[in-house]
């Protein structure tokens, strides 16, 4: 309505009402049509006021005043509505939102900091010494022939590779069926030559990254979990007891003790690749499992040979072909993605 009344009131004023009409459009106005609106903004005050004054009497009608300023207020408006547009465009190159609900993903995150573990015995591909980070295992970058990648263990960004939905008996279309949406996060530590069937690999340093759909309470989730991993990690470990049972009683516990999950939570399952799982609830740690049968046995759940959503498994297997073919972080959408609207 204050742009109809701007070109309403400013009839001799074309470049105010090229930028009024492109900013109806949800167009940003080109920097020629700033620039021009702009200067017009400039020519009308001073034409109004810089000869004999504001007042009436010396000079300067009410009509001529009136559209000095409304001309100033377009000017302003179109400043501010393309500096709106602007930011969201830029947001469109870091972020994505998944298909199905709306839910934003950033297009990198920071990976957590390192934590060395205590020995529990032999590590294919690792190695246990007093590295930067204390006592525990670090990536063995001197067996070329595995083809591991040397990189810090801090300040590493992971990039987005694909998003899935995970819904009730796979009833994406309804919209009470809806649980979270899941995305994957991998870093260049990964092994090269890697297959995507490989991604359950515990050497492979990754993030998941779950964001509510729906409100849900933390023991509906850690019963889920439940259900699904326990005859996953009888088949790793040969036994009902043990170790085994252990890290999966840990990791059930951390949604056990976190109360109800809102709309729009969001939880981190972050794989150290040294066969640790932490897992993060709304930022704040809730378990840290030293297992790599765990590690493996959460990402079979995704990506194995029965998944809890085809498609989840789908998109995030197509991106991590899409990486081996243009690069990690060169993905333009990562499957399961669109591009983030312009706000309005």
């Amino acid at each position: 309505a204050a742009l109809r009344l701007l070109v309403q009131a400013t009839p001799r004023c074309g470049a105010h009402r090229l930028a009024a009409s492109q900013l109806r459009r949800a167009i940003p106005p080109s920097p020629v049509a700033l620039q021009n609106a702009h200067r017009s903004s400039g020519r009308a005050l001073h034409t109004a006021s810089g000869q004999k004054g504001w007042n009436h009497e010396e000079g300067g009608s009410w009509s001529t005043h009136a559209w000095a300023g409304m001309a100033a207020f377009g000017g302003s408006l179109a400043l501010f509505t393309s500096g709106k547009i602007a930011h969201a465009a830029e947001q469109m190159h870091t972020h994505v939102y998944e298909r199905e609900t709306g839910i934003e993903y950033p297009r990198s995150i920071d990976a957590p900091p390192f934590v060395p573990s205590r020995w529990k015995g032999a590590r294919p591909g690792f190695v246990y010494k007093n590295g930067s980070k204390g006592l525990g295992y670090y990536m063995d970058t001197y067996r070329g022939k595995l083809g591991y990648v040397d990189i810090p263990e801090d300040g590493v960004k992971q990039h987005l590779v694909g998003v899935g939905m995970r819904c009730m008996l796979q009833r994406c279309d309804v919209h009470l069926a809806r649980a979270y949406a899941i995305g994957l996060y991998l870093d260049h530590s990964y092994v090269a030559g890697f297959e995507p069937a490989k991604l359950t690999d515990p050497r492979l340093r990754k993030t998941l990254r779950l964001v509510m759909a729906r409100e849900v309470k933390g023991p509906h989730i850690a019963k889920g979990f439940d259900r699904t991993l326990i005859p996953k990690m009888r088949q790793k470990t040969g036994r009902k007891q043990g170790p085994g049972k252990e890290a999966l009683k840990t990791f059930a516990n951390a949604f056990n003790r976190c109360g109800t999950l809102d709309v729009g939570a969001e939880v981190l399952f972050v794989f150290g690749g040294d066969g640790t799982l932490s897992v993060y609830i709304q930022n704040v740690p809730a378990a840290r499992i030293d297992s790599a049968e765990l590690c493996e046995a959460v990402m079979e759940m995704y990506v194995g040979g029965k998944p809890v959503g085809p498609l989840i498994k789908a998109n995030l297997l197509e991106g991590y072909d899409k990486v081996a073919e243009t690069g990690l972080g060169k993905v333009e959408l990562p499957p399961g993605t669109q591009p983030m609207p312009l706000q309005a």
